[in-house]
């Protein structure tokens, strides 16, 4: 039987998660943050190289991002 921190941390897990891959990882958001025009952020423009390499590195920041907060609820 799951113990009840263990839920709490699954549910807190994959809200925050969810904000991470949502908000964190997307260009507009990034740019309002900055307060830049999506122009100088390098992403509107950009060649097919460079929208690779942008959307390879998000993916390992959501795949390093599931497995800590994976074992964080696994620990205990």
């Amino acid at each position: 039987m799951l113990k009840k921190t263990k839920i709490c941390k699954a549910i807190i897990s994959v809200m925050v998660f969810f904000s991470f891959v949502h908000w964190g990882l997307n260009p507009d958001v990034i740019c309002k943050v900055f307060s830049e025009i999506p122009q100088t952020c390098g992403y509107s423009k950009g060649g097919s190289m460079m929208n690779a390499l942008g959307s390879l590195f998000a993916f390992m920041l959501s795949a390093m991002a599931a497995a800590i907060l994976a074992l964080w609820v696994s620990k205990d």
